[in-house]
């Protein structure tokens, strides 16, 4: 299975981050929640969202592809939240 992440994001209206994910040829919405963006890396709460996103990039993109691979999709697009750190 080929994942490829867009390395572009926007802040979500639930000021988590959200973009696309292309998954054998095909684009997938990918939404990272508030409490994943914390629990990824406390350290960087004080940076915002968009921070704390470009701060754990590589990490958080791990978790979105393990979520991926294990086929846990919620209505086509993947969610990662707290629960999945």
């Amino acid at each position: 299975m080929e994942i490829v992440f867009n390395e572009q994001f926007t802040t979500a209206a639930d000021g988590g981050i959200a973009c696309e994910v292309q998954v054998d040829g095909k684009a997938v919405s990918c939404q990272f929640s508030v409490g994943a963006l914390e629990d990824v890396n406390p350290e960087t709460a004080d940076l915002g969202s968009a921070g704390q996103f470009q701060m754990n990039m590589e990490r958080l993109h791990d978790l979105a592809r393990e979520k991926i691979l294990r086929g846990k999709l919620d209505n086509g697009a993947v969610l990662v939240s707290g629960e999945d750190v």
